[in-house]
């Protein structure tokens, strides 16, 4: 390839990618800006020219407060590659992990998931073109529900054998 052709291609493909990007970036705002309890949010998008990198950020306010704050950072390689994911400016691999082992038992029963990281989106084996950046907060919310459950299951089961009382049916009231 000489170098005209090196050019036109990484023009090509820098086109793509903006037109991605500018999709996913209205599909955020109209989702974040027309918020049914007209709450501040932000949606942000930042191409830094020298690092040849994107970055769609969400801020999320309630109550005059910052609640969550979702970054999506990626370079010339996406859609092919998954972007680097933060919540609240925390890698979301971080979020992923498990405290514990006895954590992780609850959670298999509650999910059939031993491992959310490999069950999750920026696991290379998962990462596919057509995820978009709203499968990325379904899928942050859907652990944040799987993480509490097992939290109240813990804590139900720590109830329980304190006072002596494992015959309670609480599983049924607090998870039905």
């Amino acid at each position: 390839m000489n170098d005209n052709e090196l050019e036109f291609l990484e023009l090509s493909i820098h086109k793509r990618i903006k037109t991605r990007i500018t999709r996913e970036y209205k599909e955020l705002s109209n989702i974040y800006m027309n918020d049914k309890n007209h709450r501040q949010n932000n949606v942000s998008l930042i191409y830094d020219d020298e690092l040849k990198i994107y970055k769609i950020t969400i801020i999320e306010h309630l109550n005059h407060t910052i609640k969550n704050v979702y970054t999506f950072t990626f370079d010339s390689n996406y859609p092919f590659y998954s972007p680097k994911f933060q919540f609240n400016n925390e890698p979301y691999s971080h979020y992923l992990k498990m405290p514990s082992e006895r954590f992780s038992e609850h959670l298999k029963k509650f999910t059939n998931k031993s491992c959310l990281c490999c069950s999750s989106l920026i696991c290379k084996n998962n990462w596919s073109p057509a995820i978009t950046f709203k499968m990325f907060i379904n899928e942050l919310n859907k652990v944040k529900k799987y993480k509490r459950n097992v939290v109240y299951k813990m804590l139900s089961d720590q109830i329980k054998n304190k006072y002596l009382i494992d015959d309670i049916e609480i599983d049924a009231f607090l998870f039905a």
